[in-house]
């Protein structure tokens, strides 16, 4: 049952982390479009073109979110020292 859990859990990961990956290059493409657009039709001076192409090459995060306590832990006692900790 614990792997079970634990595979579906990592499956959700790896998914919010596709997610976040997928939106950040959807953003990206729409703002190079947008910078293409404004240079093509000269509505863009030269001393910006540094700000906007290095927002535009960022660097990116991978999304994956971080853990602190590593590893998952179903045991009965991890659960109910869980649950006493929330309730505190």
């Amino acid at each position: 049952m614990s792997l079970i859990l634990w595979a579906i859990r990592l499956q959700y990961r790896v998914y919010l982390s596709e997610r976040h990956l997928a939106l950040d290059a959807s953003e990206k493409r729409a703002f190079a479009e947008t910078f293409l657009a404004m240079r093509e039709g000269n509505e863009f001076d030269g001393e910006n073109e540094a700000i906007v192409l290095a927002s535009l090459f960022r660097p990116t995060q991978d999304g994956i979110i971080k853990d602190d306590d590593g590893a998952l832990d179903l045991s009965a006692a991890a659960l109910i020292a869980r649950q006493l900790g929330r309730n505190s």
